[in-house]
């Protein structure tokens, strides 16, 4: 069975035999790199998620999770064919594309602003209708808050 995260610091407490907040502070930081390592060695289906969303008439933006780490794939389905634009990840190029406005509902390229936190399509979408999906992977959070129980918290 799984512990809790506050057991698995109480263990390493009683490991370590140093009862100081220094050393329970530690015992925390190395059970999250650990966490987060197994995270890293493989492409776990639980910390991946989708969300989808309607184009609008000439908007060029559109938010993102907060949830989100990185940004996998974007699509945009028309009808019924689904496009999967290239991702731009160069801010000047993103931006010697946008120096001329073009629309049409078939999307080429898609970038993240990491001002905004937004996707963006280009061309820019020129009706309401489409479907966008972007997939992402979640971010990972630091365990180290009180353990929750249903109802008593």
């Amino acid at each position: 069975m799984a512990k809790l995260f506050s057991q698995s610091g109480t263990d390493f407490i009683t490991l370590s035999n140093d009862t100081s907040g220094t050393n329970r502070t530690l015992g925390n930081t190395l059970m999250n790199m650990g966490i987060k390592g197994i995270l890293a060695k493989s492409d776990w289906n639980f910390i991946k998620d989708f969300g989808t969303l309607t184009t609008g008439t000439s908007v060029q933006n559109y938010p993102i999770s907060h949830d989100t780490d990185k940004i996998e794939y974007v699509t945009v389905t028309v009808g019924s064919i689904k496009y999967t634009p290239k991702e731009i990840r160069d801010e000047k190029n993103w931006f010697y594309l946008n120096n001329v406005t073009v629309t049409s509902d078939i999307p080429y390229y898609w970038y993240i602003s990491p001002r905004t936190k937004e996707v963006s399509l280009f061309p820019i979408p020129s009706t309401r209708v489409n479907l966008i999906e972007i997939g992402w992977t979640k971010k990972v959070s630091d365990l180290g808050a009180s353990d929750y129980s249903t109802g008593t918290g």
